[in-house]
């Protein structure tokens, strides 16, 4: 009975160390853990973001998404804890992840008065950016282009151009001011002013995109009448230069429909075949892309790069 009343207590001062062991390792562990440090993942994928984590055996959970358009869509934009603090192993961090910027589109503001616009574009989460006023039969202060089109999709944020009737010319008017602007855009304005244009000649520059109006006359701030003729010199690039300029201007409406169509146009002559014009467009917008070509010349116009039409260029 004594033999094994002695081995009962054996037993029982062996577990009591046990118990004391273990619990003295798992405060030493505990103690460890509380030092654990949380890293930066911010800007990080959220696969970094895993292997980070796991090394230090932590857990990454997403917690959402939100707009950030200086974080790319996929990475981490912010998280909890925050990095630097001290947790222990096994703790959930919490983090949201990017979906890049928010895109709006631009709602129809043309034929609106400037100030409705305004609020029109406020509300769409867009600004109003540059604003040229030219004369035209619209009333006066009423938006007559905008730039980019009706339905482009923007970053939120974004300026919207705006072109805004100065009323019809009259005593005292004076030539807008039409360089740095692509063709197609200064041939409107001048069609909405009730001018006509002269000429249009070509100049090499190989700093600016081609089709772009690099000189007017007359000049911006001269007088202007009904009767003034206009002419401008577009830009060309390196290797587009003539003997004898000769610009040719394409005319295409895109057709109507829900989605913007990338059109692309190319043009054929003597010096081979070049690409002259490459953007996505909204339904019904009507294109005048300028082309210098030397000879005999045709025009390929692609939509969404399907073959929509092959022209002769008289």
């Amino acid at each position: 009975m004594k033999k094994i009343t002695r081995v009962s207590i054996f037993i029982i001062i062996i577990l009591a160390a046990l118990y004391f062991l273990v619990n003295l390792v798992m405060l030493l562990l505990i103690r460890n853990d509380a030092d654990l440090e949380v890293p930066d993942l911010t800007g990080i994928t959220v696969s970094e973001g895993y292997d980070k984590l796991t090394a230090l055996h932590l857990f990454l959970v997403k917690d959402g998404e939100q707009y950030n358009a200086s974080i790319p869509t996929g990475a981490i934009v912010s998280q909890v804890p925050l990095p630097g603090s001290k947790v222990k192993a096994g703790r959930k961090i919490k983090v949201i992840i990017s979906r890049g910027s928010e895109k709006v589109n631009t709602p129809n503001v043309t034929g609106k008065l400037w100030r409705d616009a305004e609020i029109v574009l406020r509300q769409a989460g867009l600004i109003i950016g540059e604003t040229l006023r030219v004369y035209s039969s619209q009333d006066q202060d009423t938006v007559v282009i905008q730039d980019p089109v009706v339905g482009t999709s923007v970053e939120k944020g974004s300026s919207i151009g705006l072109i805004v009737s100065a009323g019809p010319i009259g005593e005292g008017a004076v030539m807008p001011n039409l360089l740095s602007r692509p063709y197609e855009q200064v041939d409107r304005i001048i069609k909405i002013m009730g001018l006509k244009v002269e000429k249009v000649m070509t100049e090499v520059n190989d700093n600016i995109n081609s089709g772009t109006v690099v000189n007017q006359l007359p000049e911006a701030n001269l007088p202007l009448t009904k009767d003034t003729v206009v002419s401008l010199v577009i830009s060309v690039k390196s290797g587009e230069e003539l003997a004898s300029p000769s610009v040719k201007i394409i005319h295409y409406e895109v057709a109507q429909g829900l989605l913007e169509k990338r059109v692309r146009i190319t043009v054929i002559d003597e010096q081979g075949e070049r690409e002259v014009f490459n953007k996505a467009q909204a339904p019904g917008t009507k294109l005048n892309v300028a082309a210098s070509v030397k000879g005999k010349a045709k025009a390929k116009i692609y939509v969404n790069e399907v073959l929509a039409e092959e022209r002769q260029l008289q």
